[in-house]
């Protein structure tokens, strides 16, 4: 068997038939019906070549790969046709201000065709990803990332260090300065203005997004640049796409635990308190949108604990947030003092549906005005809000103390990216306080909070479920 590496695939010749298992991922979709169904999706495309049959396989997906020849004992060459990985020039980045084990994810980079960079929200990725600028000065490279938001602060921060203006360019929806610019962050959905034949690296923020076929599809569309994925949490997306990711990005390259974090100053420690709400609609819903709508969105007696919980902490900043807006008008029925951030929802919806039928007095928010909101809660300014998933990702809440979870989720990213928001070190902060609840009236609600529960332990949370403070 050889193995040949060539922009971002390998070319194994001839195909070994053992190796379709490894390569097919079972892709989690919807049915026609609404239903949810395992459907295989393979990682790899056949060819002839010179008449032998020959396989394509992702780069991203070669230690996978070569690991299991290896065990197998299958044997094999290998030989790369990839240009050599250019030398980053570390004199050129702010070395006396690197957090503990950064200078360590920036030598794996350095050294490494692809990967992924693990490390817990408020760690730093963002300033990461400015010093990977700064070490290649002559190579172009192109940041990504699924929110307009975050692009806007990625571009920010980039374009404000001395040694990289004029030098960085935006493209989204928002603003679009042209791709003719060394350094470009754009959205997933803008990558096709940019530049892709003259792309060198292309980084990805919060890369457990590009999973999803279409983000995929935009990512494979780069074909010679080096790829490297960031993010707190790059496996556990609901439709099982992780192989997808990896194929992408590649394997870890570096791993900085939560707790690793909380040792070294970077991220407060979180505490998580646990309520358990006994009461509620449960009429054997099948539809799981029934059961959040029934069971969580409007659910009487769990809304009105979640608004007795954010008036104990009003010495704190706190942020609820829902997975819808229905959920979040709901809460502010009990909370009409809270400020309310939320995303696609139409101006006739939310009067007809929420201030004509007694939930709010607010009037309707524009983007630019929720935009408003996000950044008086970076400054403190705001002291309760009630959010959908629009703060999910890509905000700085430093001042944040405590954090309700109203969504009831139950994946792994989700209970790691929404905890997240309330890492970020601030003066006199100690810990970040995360609520959640304990849903024991419906089993299918039950096991997902059990499963919320579980992955805080696994990440070394304090676990409280006395419903004492």
């Amino acid at each position: 068997m050889r193995i040949t590496a060539g922009n971002n695939l390998l070319l194994i010749s001839p195909w070994a038939a053992c190796l379709e298992k490894l390569l097919t991922m079972q892709r989690r979709v919807r049915d026609v019906s609404g239903l949810y169904i395992i459907k295989p999706e393979k990682l790899f495309y056949m060819t002839d070549v010179n008449g032998v049959s020959s396989g394509y396989v992702p780069a991203g997906l070669a230690s996978r790969v070569f690991d299991f020849l290896k065990r197998n004992s299958i044997p094999y060459t290998f030989e790369d046709k990839r240009p050599p990985v250019p030398m980053p020039d570390f004199s050129l980045i702010d070395v006396n201000e690197l957090r503990e084990g950064q200078d360590t994810a920036l030598v794996r980079i350095g050294e490494s065709q692809c990967g992924t960079i693990v490390a817990a929200t408020g760690y730093g990725k963002s300033y990461l990803i400015v010093q990977i600028a700064k070490m290649y000065p002559n190579l172009n490279i192109i940041i990504t990332t699924a929110r307009k938001a975050v692009v806007k602060t990625l571009y920010e921060r980039l374009k404000e260090d001395p040694a990289l203006r004029g030098q960085v360019g935006m493209i989204s929806s928002e603003l679009n300065t042209g791709p003719e610019y060394r350094v470009v962050v754009s959205t997933i959905r803008s990558l096709f203005k940019t530049n892709r034949e003259a792309c060198d690296i292309l980084l990805a923020d919060e890369s457990h997004n590009f999973g999803a076929s279409g983000s995929a599809d935009e990512i494979a569309r780069f074909p010679y640049a080096r790829r490297f994925g960031f993010s707190a949490s790059p496996k556990g997306r609901a439709d099982n796409a992780d192989l997808a990711t990896e194929a992408l990005f590649g394997p870890i390259l570096f791993d900085f635990s939560y707790q690793d974090s909380v040792n070294s100053g970077a991220v407060v420690p979180i505490e998580v308190h646990v309520y358990t709400i006994n009461s509620g609609i449960s009429k054997g819903y099948k539809d799981s949108v029934a059961v959040n709508r029934h069971g969580l969105w409007r659910n009487v007696y769990r809304n009105k604990k979640i608004a007795e919980i954010a008036r104990l902490h009003k010495d704190k900043q706190v942020l609820i947030l829902c997975d819808t807006i229905d959920h979040v008008m709901h809460i502010k029925k009990y909370l009409p003092e809270a400020t309310i951030a939320y995303s696609n929802c139409t101006k006739s919806r939310y009067e007809n549906d929420y201030v004509k039928k007694g939930f709010t007095t607010d009037p309707y928010k524009t983007a630019k005005e929720i935009a408003a909101v996000q950044g008086k809660l970076e400054d403190g300014t705001v002291k309760l809000c009630i959010a959908t998933m629009v703060f999910k990702e890509g905000v700085n809440f430093k001042h944040l103390g405590c954090l309700i979870r109203c969504d009831g989720m139950a994946g792994e990213i989700a209970s790691t990216q929404i905890p997240g928001r309330l890492s970020r070190t601030c003066d006199g902060k100690e810990k970040g306080i995360l609520i959640d609840f304990l849903d024991t009236f419906d089993n299918r609600l039950k096991k997902r909070s059990m499963k919320r529960i579980t992955s805080y332990k696994k990440k070394g949370w304090v676990v409280k479920y006395d419903d004492k403070f």
